[in-house]
């Protein structure tokens, strides 16, 4: 079965294409382009944000070295070696509660620090100021491994120790002490503050991505030190299974600053990460490549509904101008078809003045002539039969004139002398002569011969019509003037 193409689908296979190819173009590009101009945004506030965390944890560490700094500075502290020194329990007194309210007012300006504590040069924790106060604590740290470490640095170092978790505490804590050293160069004791690492861990684990991003810390052997879903150093590089994920961590302990993709656990990552220099720390925050696409994924959504909204407008929109268009049409060939049938008597009405009212207009003028010119065929056939009709009774009216004419003849030859036969045969005979020219005339119309041109006046012809029709002229009430 052959296909059959309307114009109404041709209309469609022609005006969908112009319509619909440059939606789906702009679409393309512009997904393309919302993909990368996403891409760049949240690579943008993937690095903002890593960089404004690390930033922020570099700042608590390097506000505790100041702090640290300062404390070590302060003159109470050298007074209260001399006055324990030279036994002045009063002076001494005055100098450990001058120098407990000022390790509370450094606790107090942040929320970080777990306790300030003053150790002497024998390893004695003489003062120990907490968030909760002041502990009379005398313990001894003469054999602790920081202590140790403490007072054997120099006067313009900071010993920061590793994360631990201080006996008969339940949080984690870094250690950070300095030396305290007099006008002569005497050690005296250390001070160490104890930074509350549970307060940046936590920090860490309220940075959220989306639904499913999170922040990591790791330190400078590239332990994992913080983490959402995982305990601190549960993993590091000797058990990461994920080379990508291997090869960051590396990158990560360089101190670098980068984006980078990786795979962890059969899920696509991407990851930014900035170093926090303090402490050869460095903070990551990371993010599923399905959340990381999940606007573009959306712009190509919403792209694809406009080409597929646009598509039907188009089919609908074709459809109906395709229908008001043809249906004009429609209405010429239904009347073809009548006029096939032989119907000439139906007229399509004029329902507007464009190409398509003057088409309708023109093929009712045409019924109109095909049905004058059927008109005429019609006469003329019917001319045509009767001139047919004409010549067979002329043929027979010939032959009974020719034989008449003989007997006329012999009529004569036999009575010539016979005045009253001769003067009828002769009557007869000029009868039969006229009417035999008549009938000749007659066949000569029948057969519809060429014209033959003959000299005529022009007047005597004009008066001779004008006498043959005056009556029907007169009836008609036309008036003919010379």
């Amino acid at each position: 079965m052959k296909f059959r193409f309307s114009i109404s689908l041709k209309l469609l296979v022609l005006i969908l294409p112009l319509i619909c190819l440059p939606i789906a173009l702009v679409g393309y590009f512009s997904f393309q382009a919302s993909v990368n101009r996403v891409d760049r945004l949240v690579r943008h506030e993937q690095m903002v944000q890593v960089k404004a965390t690390a930033n922020e944890i570099s700042d608590i560490f390097h506000n505790c070295r100041i702090d640290l700094e300062t404390i070590a500075s302060l003159p109470v502290l050298e007074d209260f070696h001399h006055a324990r020194a030279f036994r002045l329990s009063a002076e001494a007194q005055f100098n450990r509660d001058n120098i407990i309210r000022l390790f509370r007012d450094f606790i107090a300006r942040t929320a970080y620090y777990h306790q300030i504590r003053y150790i002497d040069l024998n390893g004695c924790e003489l003062i120990n100021v907490t968030r909760n106060g002041a502990a009379a604590s005398q313990t001894d740290l003469s054999a602790d491994n920081f202590f140790q470490r403490a007072r054997n640095i120099s006067k313009n170092e900071i010993l920061k120790s590793d994360i631990v978790r201080p006996p008969q505490e339940n949080g984690l804590v870094i250690h950070w002490a300095k030396a305290i050293f007099t006008g002569l160069r005497e050690f005296t004791g250390v001070v160490v503050i104890d930074l509350n690492y549970d307060k940046i861990a936590e920090m860490v684990k309220q940075i959220k991505v989306e639904q499913r991003g999170y922040a990591f810390l790791i330190d400078e052997t590239g332990r994992l030190i913080a983490h959402p879903h995982r305990e601190p150093f549960s993993l590091h590089l000797g058990n990461t299974p994920d080379p990508d994920l291997r090869m960051m961590l590396r990158e990560m302990m360089t101190g670098a600053s980068a984006w980078r993709s990786y795979t962890y656990q059969d899920e696509e990552k991407v990851a930014a990460f900035a170093p926090i220099p303090i402490m050869d720390w460095s903070l990551a925050v990371t993010i599923l490549r399905v959340d990381f696409r999940k606007e573009a994924l959306a712009i190509r959504t919403r792209v694809l509904e406009a080409v597929g909204l646009t598509l039907l407008f188009a089919v609908a929109g074709v459809s109906l101008l395709a229908y008001y268009l043809l249906k004009p049409v429609r209405t010429l060939v239904n009347a073809t078809k009548r006029i096939a049938g032989g119907d000439l008597s139906h007229e399509i009405p004029i329902q507007s003045s464009d190409e398509l009212g003057d088409l309708t207009r023109s093929f009712n003028r045409m019924v109109k002539n095909l049905a004058r010119i059927q008109d005429e065929l019609v006469h003329s056939e019917k001319l045509i039969s009767l001139g047919r009709l004409s010549a067979g009774v002329a043929h027979e009216i010939r032959n009974p004139l020719n034989a008449m004419k003989g007997a006329i003849v012999y009529l004569q030859r036999r009575r010539p002398e016979d005045p009253l036969v001769e003067e009828y045969t002769r009557l007869v005979s000029e009868e039969i002569d006229r009417l035999s020219l008549f009938v000749s005339e007659f066949l000569y119309f029948a057969r519809q011969s060429k014209p033959k041109p003959v000299m005529t006046d022009i007047n005597q012809l004009v008066l001779s019509i004008q006498q043959l029709f005056e009556e029907r002229a007169r009836q008609s009430d036309i008036r003919f003037h010379n």
